[in-house]
């Protein structure tokens, strides 16, 4: 079966994990309750498809040594502490949106059902295309659950709360570190090669004077005037440095490269090349080439500009979105009952549970206050502790 490529959400992952694996699982165990949101249950099979094939991983793994008769304490404590840590992540999630489903209900609001009707048409025709087996009324469930999720998250949008230039460029000033970037320069290269294929019988025939071809086209370049970037869009034989006038770019888009990195090769012709200047010709790939170094960057941070700007701008925006849900979040958990059901035991979850990294905070701030050490943004008292010396 095909693997699943398409950018999914992780509520459609869930319904066709199993179908893209086999069989379902259908065990009782799987489906006992773990949760309850008001008077929503929660399954153990809802939190481990959301754990995104973790939890198949782990009980694969497990069941692996224990067959090889190596399974130890060691290991199931290991095993235990990763499958709960991520089996708490994805409780988190189901149950915040549990809860916004509830609200959505609640608040009577709606989805554009030509909208609606367009993506389930679009995912669907999707699955058949990759052959995976699936249960129309399941994908239209979460399909529809996944707008009326995006329709609620779009409360805490709002245009008033749009960073300004003067935040962005604060942001990006206070963490300069971030945004540093490698020495690089920027080269333009040509390439003939030996072999050219014939256009009427796909084979490839051997190119006569190859060398003498480039040798020409240097000439061109470097005696008479030719602009580089132009003579490659038409000569080279690489058909994605045509399309780019030559131009080599990095993994990430980045023209600037680090050319020791890009290619040993390339970076011996190119080494002790000025700004301007063409390179004799060289070996390289099926043929002969030669390159211009047309800039060169020296190490720094990147300037705030463009995608760079776009990049914060949007990191900024979905910090502040991301905030007003956070207090939401917590305003409507205050009201609402969310039980954690343990071997048939209920118990209630708490704020902290939802907010970890709140919760931690709290743990670090309380343990410094009790070995005397100050709270953030506190200032130890000196004297305080020369005159406990002096005691002493």
């Amino acid at each position: 079966m095909k693997p699943y490529l398409c950018c999914c959400t992780p509520l459609l992952l869930a319904v066709l994990s199993a179908a893209a694996a086999g069989e379902p699982i259908k065990i009782d165990i799987y489906d006992q309750r773990v949760a309850i949101v008001n008077t929503e249950a929660i399954s153990k099979r809802d939190v481990e498809d959301r754990m995104q094939g973790m939890a198949e991983k782990l009980y694969g793994f497990k069941k692996e040594k224990m067959a090889m008769n190596v399974w130890t304490p060691e290991l199931d404590a290991d095993w235990t502490q990763t499958y709960v840590k991520a089996f708490q992540f994805a409780l988190r999630d189901i149950v915040r949106e549990r809860l916004m489903l509830q609200h959505f209900a609640i608040e009577k609001m709606s989805i554009d059902d030509k909208a609606f009707q367009k993506r389930l048409a679009g995912h669907l025709d999707m699955l058949r295309k990759n052959k995976y087996i699936f249960n129309v009324a399941d994908v239209t469930k979460v399909v529809r659950e996944q707008m009326m999720l995006e329709e609620f998250g779009g409360k805490f949008d709002n245009q008033l709360e749009f960073p300004k230039r003067p935040e962005v460029e604060a942001y990006y000033k206070q963490n300069i570190e971030k945004y540093q970037r490698k020495a690089g320069v920027k080269i333009r290269v040509i390439r003939i090669d030996l072999s050219v294929e014939d256009k009427l019988t796909g084979n490839r025939k051997v190119r006569e004077n190859a060398y003498g071809m480039l040798e020409d086209i240097r000439r061109d370049i470097v005696e008479f005037g030719a602009l580089f970037a132009e003579v490659a869009k038409a000569k080279t034989d690489d058909p994605d440095l045509r399309e780019r006038g030559g131009l080599i770019v990095g993994s990430n888009g980045d023209p600037y490269i680090s050319v020791d990195d890009y290619n040993k090769v390339l970076a011996n012709a190119t080494r002790d090349l000025q700004v301007g200047e063409v390179s004799k010709i060289f070996e390289y790939g099926k043929g002969y080439a030669i390159a211009l170094l047309e800039d060169r960057r020296e190490a720094g941070p990147a300037p705030l500009e463009g995608a760079l700007y776009e990049q914060i701008y949007n990191e900024m925006y979905k910090a502040k979105k991301k905030k007003k849900e956070d207090e939401w979040f917590r305003a409507t958990l205050s009201k609402t009952l969310v039980m954690q059901i343990i071997e048939g035991k209920t118990k209630a979850l708490d704020i902290d549970f939802f907010f970890p990294d709140d919760a931690e905070k709290k743990r670090k701030e309380k343990a410094d206050f009790v070995s005397g050490q100050p709270a953030p943004g506190e200032k130890k008292d000196e004297k305080k502790d020369e005159k406990k010396d002096e005691k002493k």
